[in-house]
């Protein structure tokens, strides 16, 4: 700063030092502010429900032209036609011999009660410069401008918050770290246009610790839009946190189905989300637009509007795909567009962006899934015959143990429901690790069912699969598993190094040939 003064800690950006000494000091102030605190006329409590309510004006008592200026909302609604003839007349407005404006006795037309009168010695220079709010009211031109004392009508709950407002203009700080009081002080910035106040108690919610219950408050917040323009690097950060916590879904069922809506899309828009496939995301979104929304026709624009958009269907299994088309729970022409676009992904080119499917409920980002997801076709000539395509990166290949594996998603065929199977199996012979592939079916198998299965991989030299496995087997419920414990013949470090064959831009790609054969 100049001549090498330095700003106060915690100071807001723009403020040149601290007029806090000045607040509601006679000596150093020109006017006063009458502040009537007045009754709410609504049953919506200030934060956290999302529930609607009337938008009490904010007024100076003074009429001459200025007493009509509305503030922006604090909690969204259309007003009512008395709000916006809340305002006093000129006519209402008298100036008695003390040089004090006040408001006429009908005073405000929406029937609020002043609950109490509180003074406060200000500077209009200081406030006029933070403002554009108290600008406008001290140099209109009008006789109030000139008035030694102006009154101003907060409503209750913003009694606490207003304060905080004055002293951030002194002082470029606000003295209150409770995050609650924080929003509300951000509020009435927004409502008297201090726009640095509002930018500081931005940073300041989002530099406080953050909790489950706070996360809801500040996505379920509802405000103006400069205001929420304002407000959206916290939205982000409550966002971020609840994404974080349940990225695993480890939560009750009961606290699971009583989150509100916001939560719900702040968890499942996530890209982190681990589970074991995107056929459980659309699982769990169902089961809580059902408990949540029992009107049919509300519960469909829920499932369209908000929730739908997060699942990424293109990862879906087949088989869901197919259940989604007889889902009554959404309109089937809606269900029909959703699965052509993720089948239309699905046998594209992996390496292709279909613009024609680029829509907001077709997200082609893959999770992190434990189970990894399959690419299936099945044709029924000449051979009942099912081909299933798993791509694996290098990275998620290389951190698997021996005692660990990566299992597909299950895939219907004939009958029966198939999974594959990646391994880092051990040659204890030869004493090195090798790459094992093998193809299994679900537990509980009721009828033994005969397979001719192959296992295939993408090459560099052929730029095709090439085959490296095939076998029969008959399935049953004691025995439901084969494959190769070597599928490439060379060390698991040999198929991923940068030399290897079957290692293209960082991705294995798999393939497994399925073919029904009589016993």
């Amino acid at each position: 700063m100049a001549g090498g003064e330095e700003r106060p800690p915690g100071l807001a950006p723009g403020v040149a030092s601290s007029f806090e000494f000045a607040l509601n000091s006679a000596a150093f102030s020109d006017r006063v502010l009458r502040l009537e605190i007045a009754a709410e006329d609504c049953e919506a409590p200030f934060v956290g429900e999302g529930s609607p309510c009337d938008s009490p004006r904010s007024i100076f008592e003074t009429g001459l032209g200025l007493g009509g200026t509305s503030a922006k909302s604090v909690r969204p609604r259309k007003r009512r036609r008395q709000d916006d003839e809340s305002a006093p007349r000129s006519s209402e407005v008298e100036s008695d011999g003390n040089n004090l404006a006040v408001i006429g006795e009908h005073g405000d037309s929406t029937g609020r009660p002043v609950l109490r009168v509180k003074h406060i010695h200000v500077s209009s220079l200081l406030l006029a410069s933070k403002s554009p709010y108290f600008y406008k009211l001290f140099s209109n031109g009008m006789q109030e401008s000139n008035l030694k004392e102006i009154t101003l009508r907060i409503m209750d709950y913003e009694d606490e918050a207003f304060p905080e407002l004055l002293h951030f203009i002194y002082s470029g700080t606000i003295k209150t770290s409770d995050p609650v009081l924080v929003l509300k002080v951000m509020c009435v910035a927004d409502r008297f246009e201090v726009v640095d106040c509002m930018s500081y108690c931005t940073q300041l919610l989002i530099s406080l610790p953050m909790t489950k219950e706070l996360a809801f408050v500040y996505l379920e917040y509802e405000c103006s839009v400069p205001m929420s323009d304002v407000l959206q690097p916290v939205k982000a950060a409550a966002q971020e946190f609840l994404a974080d916590k349940y990225k695993n879904l480890s939560m009750s069922e009961t606290e699971f189905l009583e989150m509100p809506l916001s939560g719900i899309k702040a968890i499942f828009s996530s890209n982190n989300l681990k589970v074991f496939s995107e056929d459980l995301v659309l699982a769990f979104l169902l089961k809580w637009a059902l408990a949540n929304y029992p009107e049919t026709v509300e519960r469909r624009r829920i499932l369209i509007n908000h929730l739908l958009p997060m699942v990424r269907f293109n990862q879906m299994s087949c088989g869901k795909l197919r259940w989604l088309l007889s889902c009554s729970h959404l309109d089937a022409r809606h269900s029909a567009y959703i699965v052509a676009s993720a089948l239309l992904y699905k046998y594209s080119s992996p390496h292709r962006v279909l613009p024609a499917i680029s829509d907001i409920h077709c997200s082609f980002l893959e999770r992190t899934y434990k189970h990894k997801p399959v690419k299936t076709i099945e044709l029924e000539r000449p051979h009942n015959r099912c081909i299933a395509y798993m791509d694996l990166k290098s990275e998620e290949c290389s951190n698997l143990s021996p005692s660990r594996s990566i299992r597909s998603q299950a895939f219907d065929f004939a009958g029966h429901s198939f999974f594959l199977i990646v391994q880092r199996t051990v040659n204890a012979q030869l004493g090195i690790h090798c790459f094992g592939l093998y193809l299994a079916v679900e537990k509980g198998v009721s009828v033994p069912i005969t397979i001719e299965f192959e296992f295939a991989a993408r090459t560099k030299a052929v730029g095709d699969f090439v085959s490296n496995f095939r076998h029969i087997k008959t399935f049953t419920s004691e025995s439901n598993q084969l494959g190769s414990r070597d599928l490439f013949n060379m060390s698991w470090g040999q198929v991923f190094s940068e030399a290897s064959q079957f290692l293209l831009d960082d991705m294995l790609y798999l393939r497994a040939e399925l073919t029904v054969r009589q016993p």
